[in-house]
């Protein structure tokens, strides 16, 4: 899954295509690290870490409006 390119706009994972949107809104203020960086390194490191992942419940912990505002639990988000 490694060389994930964000600027196309999608992505193709596992045969689906997935778009993207807001690539380039800061998460991290402080390191300025953009959503678009953060998709591309998950696919960097994605073959080593979705083995270890399988067959465990997900719970995502995710911030609409970035780190410093409200925190959002989503529990077993669809495949």
């Amino acid at each position: 899954m490694s060389g994930i390119d964000v600027r196309s706009g999608q992505v193709r994972v596992s045969g689906v295509t997935v778009k993207l949107s807001n690539t380039g809104k800061v998460l991290f203020p402080d390191d300025g690290i953009t959503t678009g960086e953060l998709i591309e390194y998950y696919g960097s490191v994605a073959d080593y870490m979705l083995p270890y992942l399988r067959d465990h419940p997900i719970v995502m912990a995710r911030f609409p409006d970035g780190i410093s505002k409200q925190r959002i639990f989503q529990k077993n988000p669809a495949d």
